[in-house]
């Protein structure tokens, strides 16, 4: 089975996953269908909209597909992508965080 990773930035469901997103994906393991998924279905638990030193807006979006997007609210650009483990996908179902 082999797995597919973009090459070039693309549009899912108005968002624009951009280079660095792609190449946290390559790096991190996270397929391209993870991200689709997380933009399309109803996120597990969205974090408050948080700024940079420079003035930049992002959130986080948690999924139940166990993969995380920085998405800056503004542009709609994702910045970067994570998985992240099944405990702390545990206790956003149970309601804990």
């Amino acid at each position: 089975m082999r797995l597919y990773f973009p090459r070039r930035p693309y549009k899912v469901s108005g968002y624009k996953v951009g280079i660095h997103a792609i190449k946290r994906m390559r790096s991190r393991g996270v397929i391209k269908s993870a991200v689709r998924y997380n933009l399309r279905h109803k996120p597990l638990h969205v974090g408050p909209v948080k700024y940079s030193k420079r003035g930049r807006p992002s959130y986080l979006r948690y999924a139940r597909n166990k993969t995380v997007l920085a998405i800056n609210p503004k542009t709609k650009h994702v910045n970067s992508v994570w998985p992240y483990h099944t405990k702390l996908m545990n206790r956003f179902l149970k309601g804990k965080k």
